[in-house]
């Protein structure tokens, strides 16, 4: 029917979902330009350089690539059978453990050729960022299986939980970044390393 609903239930649970929707993916946002604004703040335009480069270079093709073209996919057929639990549960264990197994060896493979993907990529004017490639390797990995979760949370309308996973990521990657800064002068691969810290705890708070 063309006639619009003129009750306010169905349009109260569509806004709830899609607030608390918005909310975990700006919790992301945050989560994901909180190293890059503490970088810009504490060292110099050329670091920063370094820094971003080395970091779209992982997250480019791992996250807006491969994680955006499976939740593309995934997201319509988990919403499908959401209520079968057994069914999602075998389909999701399946999807999830296939995408681990293929993930994080391509990650370790990243991080054991840094210098030569650096080198390949980007030049061998890029130097620094191949100390921060390792660490950008791991976060990686965890940040695109945190996607493939809380996809599933976004399927079965479970918001509240990944609201909370995100909430508790901004603390912990705020908290780590703050630990790092006395380090800096070790080099910003310490800012790189709390981001890998805090990416592979939300993983496993997510799982």
């Amino acid at each position: 029917p063309l006639r619009p609903v003129l009750r306010w239930e169905p349009y109260r649970v569509v806004c709830s979902y899609g607030a608390r929707l918005e909310g975990a993916y700006l919790l992301n946002y945050i989560g994901g330009n909180l190293d890059t604004f503490t970088v810009s703040r504490t060292a110099s335009a050329a670091v920063l350089g370094q820094y971003t480069r080395a970091y779209a270079l992982i997250f480019q093709p791992l996250g807006n690539y491969l994680a955006q073209a499976l939740i593309s996919v995934l997201f319509s057929t988990l919403s499908r059978i959401q209520q079968d639990l057994a069914r999602l549960r075998r389909a999701y264990l399946t999807v999830l453990s296939l995408g681990n197994l293929v993930l994080f060896p391509i990650c370790a493979g990243i991080a054991v050729a840094a210098q030569e993907l650096v080198e390949v990529v980007l030049g061998p004017q890029w130097g620094l960022a191949v100390g921060l490639v390792p660490w950008f390797a791991l976060a990686g990995g965890c940040n695109v299986a945190s996607q493939l979760i809380q996809l599933l949370a976004d399927a079965r309308a479970e918001l509240n939980r990944s609201l909370a996973v995100q909430s508790a990521y901004i603390l912990v990657l705020a908290l780590l970044v703050l630990i790092a800064l006395p380090f800096r002068s070790h080099g910003v691969w310490v800012i790189a390393a709390a981001v890998a810290a805090a990416e592979t705890l939300r993983y496993v708070g997510y799982l």
